[in-house]
């Protein structure tokens, strides 16, 4: 049965949404000192159930993040994947959802604080922007990516979401939908929050994982199915002037999902609009997270609600 209202959890005690909150001197404001996972889970309607999309690797990025950032968390990985499903029943929402897992340093400590560290579920319905129709135009920033030396951009690290802010901002105002970041090397990164695909002549190239991008789930969901259908693919160092040249480029994050990218620099990319290989891709994507396809992973978690 749905909630009529919005419903959240702190530290695996349901509440409503607006009692999720975190105090002015936490560490967690103070310093930036948290971070979060975003996960989705889609409806089955023939099922008549919840798809949860990889939700216990998004728990381990969660956990590699704590470990980087040195969090003296005192719960488990179950005992947190437990809190989610709890917070998903109860809410009782049968259509797709986006659900986010912030865990911080809560109480009042000072800036090298590793505890108490609390965690706060959110969920909301999510549907598909108008980008994944019509593509994004993209347009490089004057900021440069987080470095891996500065910050630990392969977890989501909030403090490293201010530089896709700035990047955010910096592309509205010259006319893009999104930045594209390059690193220090000026080699390509990854846009403000999705890993970037480019096809060029057959070959699908991506930048690797030591191109201060993150640690993508969904840029790896997508590299399984590539190989499934035998398309080879090249995780390296990328130019700039090599987007240029693409025949198709496309973004991935699991708010994205798989989006076509149409334009860099006001330049088109091919013809200008999405092409025949990413929307291919695009489907073969929804069937796998959205239950019409097989799972040989085992990356579909099932959530039957509550009656």
């Amino acid at each position: 049965m749905t909630s009529p209202k919005r419903l959240a959890s702190l530290n695996g005690r349901i509440i409503d949404e607006a009692e999720a909150t975190l105090h002015a001197l936490s560490p967690a404001v103070k310093y930036a000192s948290a971070l979060f996972e975003g996960c989705r889970a889609y409806w089955n309607s023939e099922q008549q159930r919840l798809l949860a999309f990889r939700l216990a690797d998004h728990i381990d990025r969660l956990f590699d993040g704590m470990r980087i950032l040195r969090f003296d968390a005192e719960i488990d990985r179950q005992t947190l994947t437990g809190w989610v499903l709890e917070l998903i029943r109860r809410q009782g929402e049968a259509q797709d959802l986006y659900f986010r897992i912030l865990a911080f340093i809560d109480g009042r400590g000072d800036q090298g604080a590793r505890g108490p560290v609390s965690f706060i579920i959110t969920l909301a319905p999510l549907g598909r922007g108008a980008e994944f129709e019509r593509g994004f135009r993209l347009g490089v920033s004057s900021w440069v990516r987080v470095a891996d030396r500065a910050m630990p951009p392969r977890v989501k690290c909030i403090a490293n979401y201010h530089n896709g802010r700035l990047g955010i901002l910096d592309a509205q105002q010259q006319g893009f939908d999104y930045p594209l970041f390059l690193t220090e090397a000026g080699k390509v990164a990854e846009t403000a929050g999705s890993c970037l695909f480019l096809l060029r002549r057959g070959r699908v190239v991506t930048p690797s994982v030591t191109s201060d991008i993150l640690e993508s789930i969904t840029r790896d969901s997508v590299l399984s199915l590539l190989a499934e259908q035998g398309t080879p693919v090249e995780e390296r160092a990328v130019d700039r002037s090599e987007v240029y040249l693409a025949d198709e480029a496309f973004v991935t994050g699991t708010h994205q999902e798989v989006c076509p990218v149409v334009s860099l620099d006001g330049l088109p990319i091919g013809n200008g609009q999405p092409g025949a290989f990413v929307r291919k891709l695009q489907s073969c994507y929804l069937d796998l997270v959205e239950g019409r396809s097989a799972d040989p992973k085992g990356w579909r978690l099932p959530i039957a609600l509550s009656a």
